[in-house]
């Protein structure tokens, strides 16, 4: 691992709250280059040789974490849309109903 740990958990935490504004504003495509940008820092942080594995686990758990906030937000998010989707379509019915 780096040298400066300290320096790789304020680049994950700047991921981290990037990822937290895609997810509230909506923003799906920028919200998934930030996943895979975050992707390949992981990859690379934990690719590295460490003596601290300690930190490294509790490191590994602080994402699980974050990731099942993540999950539950874009799942609340999906619910949404499938609502305003089964409404819109409910409007449309009527239009044509009101049309025929």
């Amino acid at each position: 691992m780096d040298q400066y740990p300290q320096f790789q958990l304020q680049e994950l935490k700047v991921l981290f709250d990037e990822i937290q504004q895609h997810i509230a504003q909506e923003q799906w495509e920028q919200l998934t280059v930030v996943l895979e940008l975050r992707q390949q820092y992981l990859e690379k942080m934990f690719s590295e040789a460490t003596e601290d594995t300690v930190l490294l686990k509790s490191l590994a758990n602080a994402i699980i974490e974050q990731d099942a906030i993540f999950v539950e937000k874009i799942k609340e998010q999906q619910k949404i849309v499938e609502k305003q989707i089964l409404e819109l379509n409910k409007g449309r019915q009527a239009v044509q109903a009101y049309g025929s």
